[in-house]
């Protein structure tokens, strides 16, 4: 199954967020954000030689490289980070169209939606999500 939210980072509103809730990212790391959406809200793409290469397994293996940039915010709904980092990854994990229907501005993994209780509700396709108890 493929899981879509809308989202926004910084000021930019409505993005399409692919959510995979397995997914590290990057020791609490932030968004990856698509090349497209990089252009879009004025980030640089960073130069191949300024960036890591991946220690992931999944979503293309160890095959890409990362680099991380400073952001103001990023939520879904009424959930999110301030003051923390993005991601850019290069390879193609964001080539999800022809698959989903959907184009993908970023993902967000399971540093994001492990903060949080979350409910997958199959039949309406839908996720609920709630800040846990306590807070």
């Amino acid at each position: 199954h493929y899981m879509f939210t809308r989202g926004s980072i910084n000021e930019y509103e409505n993005l399409n967020m692919f959510m995979d809730s397995g997914m590290p990212a990057n020791n609490g790391k932030g968004p990856i954000l698509s090349p497209q959406a990089m252009k879009y809200m004025g980030f640089p793409i960073p130069k191949n030689k300024d960036m890591e290469k991946s220690t992931f397994s999944g979503m293309g293996g160890g095959s890409f490289k990362t680099s991380t940039f400073d952001l103001n915010s990023y939520n879904v709904g009424s959930l999110g980070e301030k003051n923390t980092s993005g991601q850019y990854w290069t390879g193609d994990q964001f080539n999800m169209y022809e698959t989903t229907g959907f184009v993908s501005d970023a993902m967000i993994g399971h540093d994001f939606v492990s903060k949080y209780r979350w409910t997958i509700d199959f039949d309406n396709y839908s996720m609920t999500f709630s800040k846990p108890k306590g807070e």
